[in-house]
């Protein structure tokens, strides 16, 4: 539990957007602060700064139209990347567009599936860019059940 509210509060004083994207439901993410890490509620709580938690498929069905009864017709993991995918695009657009001809420059996924490394990698191929922009992008694929001293080292290693 030290671990990854070290983790966090760190990504949360280095970046000025943290964002946990999840496939699970509403509360899923408030649900396991509260029974696994409860030393985490001050730094979801704390307002600006705090990390920002969405649900993936609330992501998805905000899309567009067109973007949406497409991926209804997805299923299983098919939909799972589309319903990351279109999370990650609306963070990404909402932090990326500040100012004027903002460029996107680093964005980075923890993950244990297969599908939000392919979700990062479209969001990365997808995206319209001006010609100065350097988009950098990097996913981590981590073990589907790792111990608990395994999760404990990898958060003070990464």
């Amino acid at each position: 539990r030290e671990a990854l509210h070290q983790y966090l509060s760190v990504a949360c004083a280095l970046s000025e957007s943290v964002s946990i994207v999840t496939n699970s439901r509403r509360p899923w993410v408030d649900a396991c602060i509260d029974r696994f890490a409860p030393n985490l509620r001050p730094l979801f709580s704390c307002g600006r700064g705090a990390p920002r938690v969405v649900y993936a498929d609330e992501a998805l069905g905000a899309g567009s139209s067109s973007s949406s009864s497409s991926s209804a017709k997805a299923s299983g993991n098919d939909r799972r990347t589309a319903a990351k995918l279109a999370a990650m695009q609306r963070e990404a657009a909402s932090f990326y567009s500040r100012y004027p001809e903002q460029t996107w420059k680093n964005i980075l996924s923890l993950g244990d599936m297969k599908y939000e490394h392919d979700a990062l990698h479209a969001l990365g191929q997808t995206r319209t860019s001006i010609s100065r922009e350097r988009l950098r992008t990097k996913a981590i694929l981590l073990p589907r059940a790792p111990t608990l001293s395994e999760m404990t080292l990898r958060l003070q290693f990464s």
